[in-house]
């Protein structure tokens, strides 16, 4: 018998007389609803107030234990109520239910065992986050980083000395944390190629098979536009030609030539269409370049270039799509341009885009508005000659170091302005000559001062039309080829996929009028020579010693991790091949079966390991930004007593209160001098006397 049995019989007298007459005597079991059935209808029970139960549902007073024998059942399994009676930001709301055995009513209830765990799985389900919190494995701390956009905090060197035991030396903390931030490097490169390995745009960039498709076909499309380039040369479309804003409609025939050849347009259409342009007649074309486009404003990484296409090629009209770099700080979203043919109902096709999801996910479509202004104009002091010269070594390079990047006009010295077997850098060099008039300046007494100009002076702009000849025939070149536009300073990616295959150029504006100084020449060819800096840059790769370092991976290593983890013993002399389920005495029968019966997986595995590499190698790598440091919080500005009498006020507006001296309180005139305070001066301050009131006179003093 239990403590608080035995103390509650002996303070209840009746319980052995309630016990009897209930045909139980005391060493029996009472049934489970004994004491809940003896208290009658209208009893004490009834006559309280309904309680209040702030733990939830079930009982809310004490009850008398059970006596010695009797098993407690165990307590119901609880359910989630339906999502649509939930508070919202609240835990799950729950409520009692009756659960049956599996059987029915008849059939036996589940072991305690059982009936414990699963009670105790459905109370963790309902506890807070904050209290039940499950393990974070790496991969979802890393996919948690990928989705904030930020890597995780790296602990500083204070919070890594915590780490440490208190013997360790300045040296030793200083060679430990250096290996904790690299071993912190290694985890956020793998965790990242693990998290975006098997993304498109991930793929087109280090996957080997991959990026080498993606090279052939920008290969193939820059000869085509080479070959292009050359034919409209020879048949002397550019002759006499000024790359001038005075030269635009002429400009906008030739780029829309160009882009109908792209589109490999019969060589009639392209004669009709050019002669009625050329007339002013662009009603009734047979053909034209321009096209309509959709815009997609978010296209999510898991979208594949390929899904999008066959969806789209439902739609009549359709050409092709182009798709851009992702954007690390909007969790790797892409932008895409949907081009159609210009009769198409570009309009209709994006209305019902907008209803469409795309592996769970929104396109964002819009319809794409066409180019205001293809020809667009630069300053005019560009004619300068000074800028010129400079103009033309800097074309020169960018072509000798992309005709080298892509294999044109190579030999076996190489490529560069010198060995470039490129007919436009034939003659170059006769231009980057300087020419000066030394000697006749020294004849004339007038002295040479090395050709140097001041540089506060301005001056007319000077033209040299063999210079803007040489010059422009350079940039039509970087433009139709490579897509350069020079005076923009810009590369546009990806044009032959654009709506627009050659969208804009820019000219030079009309020398007449303007002037120069020599200080602005100096700016403008430094601000040229910077913006070109990272196109002339050729790709390069870490060392072997910097990759070995972020944890490069051996090709070898990688296939005998792969060979041993197919390679499982099952017994003495009993080895299982888990790829095709056949057994070996030996592993090394596992080996040459593996070898041979499965080269297609090892070769996944070179290249596996040629992928991962490859990311590696890439000293611009994408990967995720560090999470910028906490803004510190804005100190309240303290206030005087002044401004709190006067809020709002600016404080150099607020007026101190001026303090009155003694004299000008007890009356007497500041400045005056010789008077002096006396006792017949009545003090302000003097106690105030209250007998002459009416109230005084009825009272007998005395």
């Amino acid at each position: 018998m239990s403590d608080d049995e035995r103390d509650y019989r002996r303070r209840e007298k009746f319980y052995s007389e309630r016990m009897e007459r209930g045909g139980y005597t005391a060493g029996d079991n009472p049934p489970p609803d004994f004491y809940r059935d003896y208290d009658p209808p209208g009893g004490w029970r009834d006559r309280l107030p309904p309680p209040v139960n702030l733990h939830g549902p079930g009982p809310m007073y004490r009850t008398p234990p059970p006596p010695r024998g009797y098993q407690v059942p165990p307590p119901p399994l609880r359910r989630d109520f339906p999502p649509s009676e939930r508070i919202p930001g609240g835990p799950p709301v729950l409520k009692r239910s009756r659960r049956l055995p599996e059987g029915g009513e008849d059939a036996a209830p589940p072991p305690p065992e059982r009936m414990k765990e699963e009670t105790d799985a459905a109370f963790r389900s309902a506890m807070p986050r904050k209290i039940a919190t499950p393990a974070v494995t790496a991969a979802a701390a890393a996919e948690k980083a990928d989705k904030d956009g930020y890597q995780p905090v790296m602990m500083s060197f204070k919070a890594f000395l915590e780490t440490q035991d208190d013997t360790i030396t300045d040296e030793e903390s200083l060679v430990k944390y250096a290996e904790y931030k690299l071993e912190f490097k290694r985890q956020q490169l793998n965790q990242f190629f693990v998290l975006h390995r098997d993304e498109e745009w991930f793929k087109v960039k280090y996957h080997p098979k991959n990026s080498q498709e993606i090279r052939d076909h920008n290969l193939g499309n820059l000869k085509k536009r080479l070959d292009i380039f050359g034919k409209l040369n020879e048949q002397g479309m550019f002759d006499a030609l000024e790359l001038t804003e005075e030269a635009e409609q002429r400009m906008i025939r030739i780029m829309d030539t160009f882009v109908l050849k792209l589109d490999d347009t019969d060589a009639a259409l392209i004669d009709e269409y050019i002669a009625k342009t050329s007339a002013g007649e662009e009603d009734d074309l047979p053909v034209t370049p321009r096209t309509s486009s959709i815009f997609l404003r978010t296209l999510h990484p898991s979208v594949t270039k390929e899904e999008v296409e066959t969806v789209c090629r439902k739609y009549p009209g359709f050409l092709r799509i182009s798709i851009s770099d992702p954007v690390s700080d909007k969790n790797w979203m892409r932008k895409a341009w949907l081009t159609f043919k210009r009769n198409s109902k570009v309009k209709e096709i994006c209305f019902n885009l907008n209803n469409l999801r795309i592996n769970d996910h929104e396109l964002g479509p819009v319809v794409n508005k066409d180019l205001s202004k293809r020809i667009r104009s630069v300053p005019g002091f560009l004619n300068d000659r000074r800028v010129m010269k400079a103009d033309i070594s800097m074309a020169a390079k960018l072509i000798s170091t992309f005709d080298r990047r892509w294999g044109f006009w190579t030999s076996s010295e190489g490529s560069d302005i010198n060995t470039s077997s490129n007919p436009l850098l034939r003659n170059v060099h006769d231009f980057l000559v300087e020419e000066v008039s030394a000697e006749e300046e020294e004849l004339l007494g007038q002295g040479f001062n090395g050709g140097s100009e001041d540089a506060e002076v301005a001056r007319p702009v000077d033209v040299d039309p063999q210079l803007a000849t040489a010059l422009d025939k350079l940039i039509l070149y970087l433009r139709f080829v490579y897509s350069i536009d020079f005076y923009n300073r810009t590369e546009y990616m990806n044009e032959d996929e654009m709506p627009n295959k050659c969208g804009i150029f820019h000219l030079r504006g009309g020398p007449t009028g303007h002037k120069i100084r020599a200080d602005e020449i100096e700016r403008y060819n430094s601000e040229t020579a910077a913006k070109f800096e990272s196109l002339l840059k050729n790709k390069t790769e870490l060392s072997d010693q910097e990759v070995h370092k972020l944890g490069v991976k051996s090709e070898q290593d990688e296939i005998e991790k792969f060979v041993l983890a197919n390679c499982q013993e099952l017994a003495k002399d009993k080895w299982l091949c888990p790829l095709s389920g056949k057994k070996f005495k030996a592993p090394e029968y596992v080996r040459k079966h593996i070898f041979n019966k499965f080269s297609d997986k090892v070769t996944e595995v070179k290249v596996e390991t040629e992928y991962f590499n490859k990311y590696l190698r890439d000293p611009n790598r994408p990967e995720l930004p560090v999470p910028p440091p906490a803004k510190p919080r804005p100190k309240k500005p303290t206030t005087t007593a002044d401004e709190d009498k006067q809020p709002g006020a600016p404080r150099e507006l607020l007026v101190p209160k001026r303090r009155v001296p003694v004299k000008e309180r007890l009356g007497i005139p500041v400045g005056v001098a010789g008077i002096k305070v006396t006792h017949a001066t009545r003090d302000p301050r003097d106690i105030v006397d209250y007998s002459d009131i009416d109230l005084a006179n009825a009272f007998d003093i005395f």
